[in-house]
């Protein structure tokens, strides 16, 4: 979906490099041919806090264009990545030059504000566990190609690494999760969405 009358440089980025840090000032949108990328805030103890994920066929970095702000925060690639970085300076360009996309590009904003206001009241309504399953449902049904960490798992649902281990050695047992693994591998999604409402009766 990348129009011809834009100017597209391509990136051949490498796994964990950084494409822009928070506060860098904003130099266009980027678009994932390949790969994928993670969107992360980092804390005032210089912590990662995973907050979003792009795959292929997805924008990001347009945030700052539609606010004429720097990058308000930090991207990096999870696997080796094949971008598009695409030339725009301000929304009047984008208009002339590809008036589809910025359309497009609105629609994913009011998409990502509903989705963050959704995460929030998660946050103050359901409990780590609840949050928890819910991360591993999103992240390996939507990027069922990337190996999620419980790391990865604990700062995209806004809790401790260790609370993560504990509740998989517990899906395990369940059979949600393959206990023949190390790694975390959902066996059921079915399994996993009923259980959360296990949860959620419970809380």
């Amino acid at each position: 979906m990348l129009p011809d009358a834009i100017y597209c440089h391509p990136l051949a980025i490498k796994k964990k490099q950084v494409i822009y840090r928070a506060n860098q000032s904003a130099n266009g949108v980027y678009f994932v041919e390949e790969g994928l990328i993670g969107l992360y805030r980092i804390t005032e103890t210089g912590q990662e806090q995973l907050v979003r994920v792009y795959g292929r066929g997805d924008y990001f970095g347009y945030r700052s264009l539609f606010s004429s702000q720097r990058y308000h925060l930090t991207t990096r690639s999870l696997l080796p990545s094949k971008l598009k970085h695409i030339h725009i300076q301000s929304l009047n360009e984008l208009h002339l030059l590809a008036p589809e996309l910025l359309k497009h590009l609105m629609t994913s904003v009011c998409q990502e504000l509903g989705e963050a206001e959704s995460r929030l009241a998660d946050i103050a309504t359901h409990t780590a566990s609840v949050r928890i399953v819910d991360a591993i449902l999103h992240l390996f049904q939507s990027f069922d190609y990337y190996p999620w960490t419980s790391r990865e798992i604990a700062e995209y649902s806004g809790t401790q690494t260790q609370t993560v281990i504990r509740l998989c050695r517990d899906l395990k047992l369940r059979k949600l999760l393959d206990p023949a693994s190390r790694k975390i591998a959902p066996l059921d999604f079915h399994g996993l969405k009923s259980y959360r409402a296990v949860l959620v009766g419970e809380s």
